[in-house]
């Protein structure tokens, strides 16, 4: 089987050959990428590595297919991974969360999924497993406020939320809600970190804050 795979391989591209892989049975899922390094000119962007988590390699195929051909909506993004579960053998596999990723601990409050709490994709996974053209998709198409999980991050004292949430998400950092912007909310909670780490991205961004005194602190 794998030599008839082989054959194909030299001018498939990796989501190609994860199509012919994907009735492969292993004893380790990456050898359904790995097994094929020596054939396929593609596979000069890997390298076998088996301390690394499945969650990462999956995310790399799914990375390296949008290079060539972008997803054109979160349908189609959703699609990819299950067709990627099938491969691999574990959709959710996909999408496990490490223990700084944004989805772990406390952030299992659906305040701060950061997407639609009945599926995996979110924006802190596109975040974290940089998945650039699906967050571009997730981030034009969603309804969700990010201003106001924004506030109410800043307010609970997530510096990971708040972090993803500045670095990829439409957001003014000075805008409000309900009244409160999300370092004011941060100062009256006493979070120190997330008051420094606004603080410090406002002033990159030209934003004036004079009118914040940190002393309450």
């Amino acid at each position: 089987m794998i030599s008839g795979v082989a054959a194909q391989a030299a001018e498939s591209t990796v989501w190609e050959l994860s199509h012919a892989t994907r009735h492969l049975r292993c004893a380790d899922p990456r050898d359904k990428v790995y097994a094929l390094l020596g054939v396929a000119q593609i596979f000069r962007d890997f390298q076998a590595d088996y301390g690394l988590p499945l969650a990462n390699l999956m995310n790399q195929v799914l990375r390296i297919h949008h290079q060539s051909e972008p997803p054109q909506s979160m349908e189609e993004v959703a699609e990819q991974c299950d067709f990627l579960g099938l491969v691999f053998g574990d959709t959710s596999a996909m999408f496990e969360r490490g223990s700084n990723t944004v989805a772990s601990g406390e952030a299992d409050d659906h305040r701060f999924h950061l997407g639609p709490v009945q599926n995996f994709i979110a924006l802190w996974w596109t975040h974290h497993y940089r998945q650039a053209e699906a967050q571009q998709l997730l981030i034009r198409s969603s309804s969700i406020d990010w201003s106001h999980i924004l506030v109410q991050a800043a307010g609970a004292g997530r510096l990971d939320v708040v972090q993803v949430l500045a670095e990829v998400a439409p957001i003014d950092l000075d805008a409000t809600h309900g009244g409160t912007t999300p370092l004011e909310g941060a100062i009256w909670g006493r979070h120190h970190e997330i008051v420094e780490y606004l603080s410090q991205s406002i002033l990159v961004l030209g934003t004036r804050y004079l009118r914040y005194r940190t002393n309450r602190i």
